[in-house]
């Protein structure tokens, strides 16, 4: 009969530990899953970005390295080719402004400049949409120049 009580008591101890589990793992899911999905969304701003970066000094590379100037227009067009055409750029890639200006002195440099806006999956749970990425690249001509070239 003492076996009995004292197995019974284990059992209703037992059950309380699993209860308590229970609540402590559904308090804190919802803050794993937040934390989770916040760092990989900041994970692909930061591939965004990244790839960004080596696209506009691509862009730049090219404009830099001719002999002939070349046209703003043949510059956007190379920083466009190097962003992919996938879903994860798409937002950034079809909303972007890229200027090509030439920065004087000497010898003068070309500096090519990218504003996009990067969209957030997860991050919109907790009302952030979208964040704003700014990535520019500055290169010095190849060529001997004085003065800037005309950038058409």
């Amino acid at each position: 009969m003492i076996k009995t009580m004292l197995s019974s008591r284990k059992t209703r101890s037992g059950n309380k530990t699993r209860g308590q589990t229970l609540v402590e793992v559904t308090l804190i899911i919802p803050f794993l899953i937040t934390l989770v999905g916040a760092a990989v969304d900041w994970g692909m701003v930061f591939f965004v970005s990244h790839v960004v970066q080596n696209a506009v000094r691509s862009g730049a590379r090219l404009a830099v390295t001719q002999v002939t100037p070349l046209s703003a227009t043949t510059v956007k067009t190379e920083v466009r080719r190097v962003i992919p055409d996938t879903p994860l750029f798409s937002g950034f890639r079809d909303t972007a402004t890229i200027q090509v200006t030439c920065v004087a002195g000497t010898p003068p440099f070309l500096k090519v400049q990218t504003t996009g806006v990067v969209n957030f999956y997860f991050m919109r749970l907790l009302g952030l949409s979208t964040i704003t990425l700014t990535r520019d690249a500055t290169m010095k001509y190849e060529r001997n120049l004085t003065a800037c070239p005309t950038i058409t």
